[in-house]
């Protein structure tokens, strides 16, 4: 139930992404429109300090939920990919920080890549 453009949208922002190692990627989606996306990168974005697990860096999932409209976020869906030196898909669970962003907008699945290239998905239960 994941459209082509979703997947395609965040295979772009891989490539934009400023992780000199490992390349992350998130888009946020409800049904096949695409909310939001954003990628790995140094910028801070404003999130407050105790929200980061790296004072300089802000995650993919944080680029994303911070880059769209938090009201639509409820229900929705985060794709989550990360590619290593090779450009093979790596394991993208978001990290405790990320999932608590996760949670704080109430999207609802998470769809993650991990070291075998397949896409995994979990649902989140408030």
């Amino acid at each position: 139930n994941m459209k082509i453009g979703i997947l395609k949208k965040a295979v772009e922002e891989l490539e934009k992404s400023e992780h000199p190692i490992f390349k992350m990627s998130a888009v946020i989606f409800k049904g096949g429109r695409i909310i939001s996306f954003g990628h790995s990168c140094f910028r801070s974005n404003g999130i407050p300090i105790k929200y980061k697990k790296h004072g300089h860096t802000l995650h993919a999932e944080q680029s994303a939920i911070m880059n769209g409209n938090k009201d639509k976020m409820k229900g929705s869906s985060i794709l989550i990919l990360r590619t290593n030196p090779s450009g093979n898909l790596s394991l993208a669970y978001p990290c405790s920080y990320c999932l608590e962003s996760i949670y704080f907008v109430k999207i609802k699945w998470i769809y993650y890549s991990d070291r075998d290239g397949k896409i995994n998905r979990e649902k989140i239960y408030y």
